[in-house]
């Protein structure tokens, strides 16, 4: 396992540096001058004082210098840049938004499988029944609506006609001291961010987990389990669902990574300071550290979490070895 683990480390160097320099190339083609825009918001800056800025952040440089010292700098010093829009390093500025985004995440992630994998379980079993057509009504909705649209619902229905939650942030100015006091003023805020970033992972795996078990309650030896009398749910729990959760296993590995891009959305809908919303400012000031900074943060994490997948399927299933 280890040397399988080590030999697909290597592998995935050469598509990282891939994606870095694609990412690169295509910020670098986005129209707008970051600099210029410097211009529009202080119209005493002189000529000479905008080259001195794109000497400063390098953009006086050809491309493919600009990358090579980007990409040196992060190998040698780990030195990410410096952000031109709020002219802190885009360590700084990733460090004060990314805990807020992992309690984003964490919480859709884990409200998703709580929801989707007994569901999903629940609808196999019980195969064109009321509560499967619900259910498949269910993740018809969650796949069709945009995270946007149901964001804009959401904040209307409970924040501004209830009034049951607050509108957007991420927690309250002044909060009692206490642990208990501090997560629920932290929940109220994550409450319609973490339902709207985690409905169309839910749905979809609800319906895969659904799908995959009708397969597995179908095969010869779960029926020969029954003809023994062996108990129903050591036959669902222990036998089946054992083998129907595999092909999931993929799908809830790659849901975190592309949680990160719904994040950017989800926080701008719900003004929560992550980095999906650091992400969309980035671009939209052609702040270049920080984007490319970010891209990469998900290229690694889709990395990662491919090998976990793999790692997880030779746990779950002991046929499978990489050896």
């Amino acid at each position: 396992m280890w040397v399988y683990i080590v030999r697909r480390i290597f592998q995935v160097i050469p598509v990282l540096i891939l994606i870095s320099i694609a990412a690169f190339a295509l910020l670098n083609a986005m129209p707008g001058d970051p600099i210029a825009d410097l211009l529009m918001a202080d119209p005493e800056m002189s000529e000479e004082d905008l080259a001195n800025l794109r000497r400063i952040y390098g953009l006086d440089q050809p491309f493919h210098m600009r990358y090579l010292r980007w990409m040196g700098n992060i190998l040698t010093q780990g030195d990410l840049g410096m952000s031109q829009q709020y002219k802190v390093p885009v360590t700084t500025l990733i460090a004060r938004n990314i805990e807020n985004t992992i309690y984003l995440i964490g919480s859709s992630f884990i409200l998703s499988i709580l929801v989707a994998i007994p569901i999903g379980i629940y609808s196999a079993l019980r195969q064109y029944s009321l509560g499967d057509y619900f259910w498949t009504g269910f993740a018809f909705f969650g796949f069709s609506v945009p995270n946007h649209w149901l964001g804009l619902l959401l904040l209307f229905l409970f924040s501004f006609h209830l009034g049951w939650l607050p509108i957007g942030g991420f927690r309250s100015v002044r909060v009692p001291p206490g642990f208990w006091n501090e997560f629920t003023d932290r929940m109220q805020y994550l409450i319609l961010p973490m339902i709207t970033l985690g409905i169309s992972s839910m749905a979809g795996w609800m319906r895969y987990m659904r799908s995959t078990m009708l397969e597995v309650i179908r095969e010869d030896y779960i029926r020969t389990a029954r003809a023994k009398g062996v108990a129903e749910r050591i036959i669902i729990y222990k036998h089946a669902l054992r083998n129907a959760v595999l092909p999931v296993i993929t799908l809830v590995m790659l849901a975190i990574p592309v949680m990160f891009g719904g994040a950017v959305i989800t926080e701008a809908v719900f003004v929560y300071p992550g980095m999906g919303r650091l992400f969309w400012h980035s671009l939209i000031n052609h702040d270049q550290f920080v984007a490319m900074s970010i891209i990469m943060i998900i290229a690694v994490l889709v990395v990662i979490f491919n090998l976990l997948a793999d790692i997880l399927y030779a746990w779950v299933d002991p046929r499978i070895r990489y050896d």
